[in-house]
């Protein structure tokens, strides 16, 4: 019974850590289209990583660049400086 239960808690963890997004995957996608000048798609895939990873600094800095690109100067400011709360080595 002890080995049954084993086996099914592997299988769930398993599972949860196939289901989520590779992080690192996605940002480095949000910068190739942050680079094409992709915006709106950008944007989604930062925002995206947010909700996935909530404390994630890179994903509000990349985020941060985007609305910076598009003038949206209060929303990039903001999300610059959740980049560095996260983050408070990275001060670039």
């Amino acid at each position: 019974m002890k080995k049954k239960f084993s086996l099914f808690i592997f299988i769930i963890l398993a599972t949860i850590s196939f289901a989520q997004p590779n992080i690192d995957a996605m940002l480095k996608e949000g910068n190739s289209l942050l680079g094409q000048k992709k915006y709106n798609d950008a944007l989604a895939i930062f925002t995206k990583v947010i909700k996935e990873s909530p404390k994630n600094a890179d994903a509000f800095y990349g985020r941060g660049v985007t609305y910076s690109s598009i003038g949206n100067t209060i929303e990039a400011i903001s999300d610059y400086t959740r980049a560095l709360y996260f983050n408070t080595k990275n001060v670039e």
